[in-house]
């Protein structure tokens, strides 16, 4: 099975369930998996083929999720891309990984320009300029490669690694038995969506099982984390340990928060 075939098996199961949440937008499962189809056919009409890479330049917002999917349902490879990076750093990931497009928001305009002048066959495209039209998802297997993620570069140049869709949706079988997670759970996401664990933890995971998730654009003002919790009846928490955990014990309990 791929990725955008597990997400469209859940729109199939639970159509009108509410798949994310972000601000005063709800969408269901079947909105999600139809803009996601939209999106893949407009990028299937800019040229994207099979294996071909096209990297996530977002902040968090269902736009990214979609983006990634669309990605994927249209045969490519997603490339996410750390927001937080100079526009020198995020060039020699997109030319290392041969990333033909580039997905972003205009909160990035001001890179654009720039990053184009160190990757001049690059095409970037924000989200609402990417044409909505129908198109055959890419019949893929299991064994594709889905995402390339790089490392933080710490020791020297980036690193992409390889992973397959197989590899994705078996961390999120397995991290669904192991945590009993259901439907009627409700995950907390304001981690940076371009980061590994985000996306497995915060949108696999609860896709995988016909979850929610409750989306925020950022850690920051944690007060809104807080509200966040306690308002939409939270029933799962991904945090790392600078997620200022002590104050959310003092605040609610959670039944997950998994440190890295």
């Amino acid at each position: 099975m791929t990725l955008g075939a597990l997400l469209s098996e859940q729109a199939g199961k639970n159509p009108e369930r509410t798949c994310i949440k972000f601000e005063d937008r709800k969408l269901s499962y079947s909105e999600i998996d139809n803009l996601v189809t939209l999106s893949a056919g407009g990028l299937k009409s800019l040229g994207l083929k099979p294996e071909g890479r096209v990297a996530i330049l977002m902040e968090n917002c269902p736009e990214y999720i979609i983006s990634y999917f669309a990605i994927l349902r249209a045969g490519g490879i997603a490339v996410p891309v750390n927001t937080f990076l100079t526009a020198r750093e995020i060039s020699y990931i997109l030319n290392d990984s041969g990333s033909e497009i580039l997905l972003y928001s205009k909160m990035y305009s001001s890179h654009i320009e720039k990053i184009k002048d160190n990757v001049p066959e690059l095409r970037a495209f924000a989200f609402d300029e990417v044409p909505q039209q129908e198109a055959e998802p890419y019949a893929g297997a299991g064994e594709d490669i889905a995402v390339l993620l790089y490392t933080s570069g710490t020791t020297g140049f980036p690193k992409g690694a390889m992973l397959s869709h197989k590899n994705l949706i078996s961390n999120a079988e397995a991290s669904v038995k192991t945590l009993l997670v259901s439907q009627r759970d409700r995950f907390l996401l304001f981690l940076p969506l371009f980061h590994s664990f985000t996306f497995t933890a915060c949108v696999l995971v609860p896709i995988y099982s016909g979850a929610s998730i409750i989306l925020l654009k950022s850690v920051k003002p944690f007060s809104m984390v807080i509200k966040s919790i306690i308002k939409e009846r939270i029933t799962l928490f991904a945090g790392v340990p600078r997620s200022e955990e002590r104050r959310v014990g003092k605040e609610c309990r959670s039944r997950w928060s998994p440190y890295h």
